[in-house]
């Protein structure tokens, strides 16, 4: 299966893109977590039975707008390239972006298709040897790894979850579940 067919074989899943594939372990897992029937796609051909959610991963923006996602976590700045990435997002679907990003409008001039816009700002956090403490609004939560890279994107893998119906709670209790 190449990927300009990936979109077709998933239509009927909620297709999810992460442009940082180093989120894809620690999204899997709290998907997995609450029982959310998941399918991790590849350019790769499968045979596999396509479940709720099928999510992607790719740093490549034109391999990201061939999936046509429902749902895009960018977690990084958004680039000329990433115009592509933009106007393929299905209509009605979501992009969830750093905050700091502000060249989104721009990107977004021209592209016609209507998806909403969720912004996501850098968490409070500190490593502490193998620990990660998250400071949240319901309190501290310890997380059993201490990557700066994923966790200054862990308020966009949260609004993530809750697009696929886990809300606060459910995501912490993975996230205090997770072993790297």
């Amino acid at each position: 299966m190449t990927v300009p067919y990936l979109h077709q074989h998933y239509r009927n899943s909620t297709r999810i893109l992460l442009t940082d594939p180093a989120l894809q372990e620690l999204f899997l897992h709290i998907l997995t977590f609450h029982g959310k029937a998941t399918t991790v796609v590849s350019s790769e051909e499968s045979e596999e039975t396509p479940e709720d959610f099928a999510m992607f991963s790719t740093r490549q923006m034109e391999e990201g707008a061939l999936f046509q996602p429902n749902i895009v976590l960018h977690s990084s700045a958004l680039s000329p390239e990433s115009t592509l990435l933009l106007s393929s997002i299905v209509g009605g679907g979501v992009l969830i972006f750093p905050e700091k990003d502000s060249t989104v409008l721009e990107h977004m001039e021209g592209i016609t298709n209507f998806f909403r816009k969720i912004p996501y700002d850098r968490p409070d956090f500190e490593v502490n040897g193998n620990t990660l403490t998250l400071h949240t609004e319901i309190g501290s939560v310890p997380i059993p790894f201490q990557d700066p890279a994923v966790a200054e994107n862990l308020e966009g893998l949260r609004l993530l979850c809750q697009q696929a119906g886990l809300m606060e709670e459910e995501f912490y209790e993975a996230l205090m579940n997770f072993n790297s």
